[in-house]
């Protein structure tokens, strides 16, 4: 009567409890059907996260500290990914599911940026993250944008 749950243990593992949530702006890079989603469901979805796991860690209900956190977890997951995919993509492209693993590569660093600006934390590795997003976007100019999912492209096209 409340909605959905989604419940994916694909790579459990202790971590950063803002991890499985900084997955909603990364478009669920460990997945196949990798997409984005858009801001304003993001932003439902990551309160809705702040809430939840309010009563076991008090700190998640101070807004502005939850996403200087969630910008950590974010680029935690990017350098995850950079590590996954980066040295293949450097030599050539693939498709996996949804989307190529570079076009996964630049979403994940304009959404650690963007994650970061919301936060306006980390800047250094904000500048970092960008000029990483500038070379490889110079390098790979015909790399599409990762695809919104299709349960949301009517409504948010962008």
């Amino acid at each position: 009567a409340q909605g959905a749950a989604l419940l994916d243990f694909e790579f459990a593992a202790p971590g950063h409890v803002l991890i499985d949530a900084a997955y909603w702006r990364m478009g669920f890079p460990t997945c196949w059907c990798a997409g984005r989603v858009p801001d304003t469901v993001a932003e439902l979805v990551e309160r809705a996260y702040r809430d939840a796991v309010a009563g076991a860690i008090p700190d998640a209900r101070d807004a502005a500290a939850c996403r200087r956190e969630y910008a950590v977890a974010v680029v935690v997951r990017l350098f995850g990914s950079l590590e996954w995919h980066l040295d293949t993509a450097l030599k050539g492209d693939s498709t996996w599911g949804r989307a190529t693993q570079r076009n996964r590569i630049l979403w994940h660093l304009q959404a650690a940026i963007e994650a970061m600006e919301r936060a306006d934390a980390l800047p250094g590795l904000r500048r970092v993250a960008q000029a990483w997003l500038t070379d490889l976007g110079e390098r790979w100019p015909d790399v599409q944008k990762l695809s919104v999912y299709p349960a949301f492209a009517m409504a948010w096209d962008d």
